[in-house]
């Protein structure tokens, strides 16, 4: 769950249901034990290198004040929706949960009482094969209105059929 969060709060300074397999058109894939996972990140996006020392993150983007990273994580047994929800509740005051489910969870918050308000999505794409899972999150300031590129990509994120 710390990890979860650490993720969470990165995202600031960068500024019972089966997985779904895609089709769609993805402009990045990840490996995952075998399986391909893909997403779509915007043109408008930047793709940042990522930093050093951060082993586990394997994709970061960013479009203004809005924000996506990606992560391998351990613990798909015991990982989902609902609890990085409970994870995130954690670290910010205030907390308003907006969806949480087997794969996703999108909430409100703050880290502290100088930060903006923002909204985060994030899914879960759990290896067919190990204990590994895929955590993409994506935030935005909530003054920016709606999340439409956030939900392009987070619906965009998924295992992809083989062909």
């Amino acid at each position: 769950m710390k990890k979860i969060l650490i993720i969470s709060a990165t995202l600031l300074f960068v500024g019972c249901l089966p997985t779904p397999t895609l089709t769609t058109n993805h402009n990045a894939v990840i490996p995952l034990d075998g399986s391909d996972v893909g997403v779509f990140i915007p043109e408008s996006w930047e793709k940042l290198k990522l930093p050093a020392g951060s082993d586990n993150v394997v994709l970061l983007a960013r479009n203004g004040a809005q924000n996506f990273v990606m992560s391998l994580e351990n613990g798909a047994s015991t990982t989902d929706g609902i609890s990085i929800c409970d994870g995130a509740e954690k670290g910010f005051s205030p907390f308003e949960i907006i969806l949480e489910n087997e794969s996703e969870c999108r909430f409100r918050g703050k880290v502290s009482e100088t930060t903006p308000m923002r909204e985060f999505w994030q899914k879960i794409v759990k290896s067919p094969k190990s204990n590994t899972f895929l955590l993409a999150s994506c935030s935005q300031e909530i003054h920016l209105g709606d999340m439409n590129d956030c939900s392009d990509i987070i619906y965009s994120f998924g295992i992809l059929d083989k062909k």
